[in-house]
């Protein structure tokens, strides 16, 4: 069932990779085409209603928007009447909020992953202009997911997505170094590494549903496919991301020099 759900997904990429005898190789390999017989679509059918697809997807992407709205909501709502502006939080607040709106289904899932990278590599967005320009550049990425083609909204998606793994991996390690070498009390050290180490947790579920999804299909059923473990890694990655930017900007906030380094 993962292989057609990549292949309504990302049309344009799966047909490009089917191309390449070695991505060829690796899908084929990854998501064997016997396991749409053996794990169909998961449903429930509820008496009198439609059929839910993806229960347990449901579940997960339920607690996602619950994470997301919360989480995202209070960073922007702290990044907007606080005195005293960390960099990085309104950046980190748009994320988890659309992280939020993409679990509940909506366009905005385009720009999760691009407001991840400013938020990681600490933009300065306290000013109003630099706020005014990100928001300009998220307004374009909206306009170009809504009316851009198939192949558009692939690279939205895919492309920034490389980059704000690679960003948020950044985040991890300065945040973590900058806790080691600055005056920084060994509880908040302790905590910082313990949410770091959960992130971690986050990251192989995720990707680790993709790598062995045809064998978690083949043990579990398709209620616990690769689309499960993405939902439900992201969930966990940035549930631990959350308490990371807040220890991160407090240290900011009782050591200025950090934003100057």
């Amino acid at each position: 069932m993962s292989a057609q759900v990549v292949q309504n997904f990302l049309p344009v990429f799966v047909s490009w990779a089917e191309r390449q005898p070695f991505l060829r190789y690796i899908k084929t390999a990854l998501l064997p085409s016997y396991i749409q017989e053996i794990c169909p679509l998961p449903l429930i059918h509820l008496q009198g209603e439609r059929p839910l697809r993806w229960p347990t997807v449901a579940a997960a992407c339920l607690c996602g928007c619950v994470l997301g709205l919360l989480s995202g909501g209070h960073m922007l709502r702290c990044a907007v009447t606080r005195s005293r502006r960390e960099r990085g939080f309104f950046s980190w607040g748009f994320a988890f909020l659309w992280y939020g709106v993409m679990c509940l289904g909506g366009l905005f899932h385009h720009c999760f992953s691009i407001s991840i990278i400013p938020g990681s590599i600490l933009v300065n967005d306290t000013s109003k202009a630099a706020r005014i320009l990100l928001l300009a550049i998220y307004g374009g990425v909206i306009f170009s997911a809504v009316f851009g083609s198939q192949a558009v909204l692939e690279v939205l998606y895919l492309v920034p997505m490389v980059l704000a793994a690679v960003a948020g991996v950044w985040f991890l390690w300065r945040v973590n170094t900058e806790a080691s070498v600055r005056q920084t009390s060994e509880a908040t050290r302790k905590r910082i590494r313990k949410w770091s180490a959960v992130v971690a947790v986050g990251a192989l579920m995720a990707g680790g549903g993709i790598l062995g999804d045809k064998w978690m299909c083949l043990l579990f059923g398709a209620n616990f496919s690769m689309l499960f473990w993405a939902f439900l890694g992201c969930n966990v990655a940035l549930f631990a991301f959350f308490p990371i930017v807040l220890l991160h900007a407090a240290q900011q906030g009782k050591n200025p020099n950090l934003k100057q380094s």
